[in-house]
Parts: structure tokens; C-alpha cells; sequence
């Protein structure tokens, strides 16, 4: 059930989230990662149906995640971070848009692969349409269209890396020769 609240958050089907995470949680409890990010995110959704006082709940229970991973060495703080996104949810769960932004330009620069995921969460759908997230996620388009390639060459160049399985023309039409 988390995982389905995960997956209708990011639909975003808000109320059918809802019931999905009041079910996983009734079964289970979360840790952090995964977990905090789904705790930020039924807090989300409960605060987005008017539920103030159980987006509260959920947002403690996450505030109390995070400081037991933190001091256990689980979460690293948001400046030092490889929990950037968590962080960015954070901030942006907390209306602290330029903290989050720094966190979203800084995932999308070191991973533009990430960009088309960000651009589902509902908490970021405002922050994915500023200049500077945009301008970030620019840069990484050159990255991405160079992996597209060396991949297709894999598939589809001289030397495929299967002789056995060969992928369809349409997909070897988008490898460049140039």
C-alpha cells in the first residue's frame, strides 16, 4: 500500500493516495529514505484535501524520523547531502521555495536523468516552471542526448552487443552517423 500511495501521489491522484497511505500505515511503519519521503508526501496530500490536523501528524512523525536517521549517520544534512531530494520535498513541504529550488537544480546538474521525475511531485509543480530549474535542466540535455547515443550505438552500431537480439528499425533510425 505505500508504494501504490507513492505511485497515485505522483499521478497525482490525491484522494485515492490518501486512502492508500492511511492503509500502508495502519500495516506498517516507514523508515526514513523511501519512508520520509512517503511520511512528506501523505502529509502532503492530507494537507492539500484541507486535513490540517493529520498532515500535522504525519509531518511529526517525519520531523522524528529525520532526527533519528540524522543522528544515526542515515540523513545527511541538506547542505552535505546525497539526500537532496528529501530535502527539497522538505523545503518545499515547508513553503522555503529557495532552499528547495537550490535542492532541485542541484539534483537536475548532477543528474539530468532526474528532472523528468521531479516534474511529478506535486510539491515541486511550481518550482519545475522557475527560470533556474529550467536553465539546469537545459544543461543536462546535451549529457542526456550523448548517452541516447552511445546506447543506440550499443544496440545498433557496427559492433551490437547482441547478435542474437536486435532492437526494432525504428529505434536504430535514432542513432546518429554523424
Amino acid at each position: 500500500a505505500c508504494g501504490l500511495g507513492h505511485a497515485l501521489y505522483l499521478v497525482p491522484d490525491i484522494e485515492q493516495a490518501q486512502l492508500a497511505f492511511t492503509t500502508c500505515w495502519e500495516h506498517g511503519t516507514p523508515m526514513l529514505g523511501l519512508g520520509g519521503m512517503r511520511l512528506l508526501m501523505a502529509a502532503d496530500v492530507e494537507r492539500r484535501l484541507g486535513n490540517e490536523a493529520q498532515a500535522q501528524q504525519y509531518f511529526s512523525w517525519f520531523e522524528e524520523e529525520l532526527r533519528r536517521a540524522t543522528a544515526e549517520g542515515y540523513v545527511i544534512p541538506a547542505e552535505q547531502g546525497p539526500d537532496v531530494t528529501l530535502h527539497a520535498m522538505l523545503f518545499a513541504y515547508l513553503g522555503r521555495e529557495d532552499q528547495a529550488l537550490r535542492q532541485l537544480v542541484q539534483i537536475v546538474t548532477v543528474d539530468p536523468f532526474s528532472a523528468a521525475d521531479l516534474r511529478r511531485y506535486p510539491l515541486f509543480a511550481e518550482l519545475v516552471k522557475h527560470p533556474e530549474f529550467r536553465a539546469a535542466e537545459a544543461q543536462g540535455r546535451p549529457r542526456i542526448e550523448r548517452q541516447r547515443q552511445d546506447v543506440l550505438r550499443l544496440l545498433c552500431g557496427p559492433n551490437p552487443v547482441s547478435l542474437k537480439y536486435r532492437p526494432l528499425p525504428t529505434t536504430c533510425a535514432r542513432l546518429r552517423t554523424d
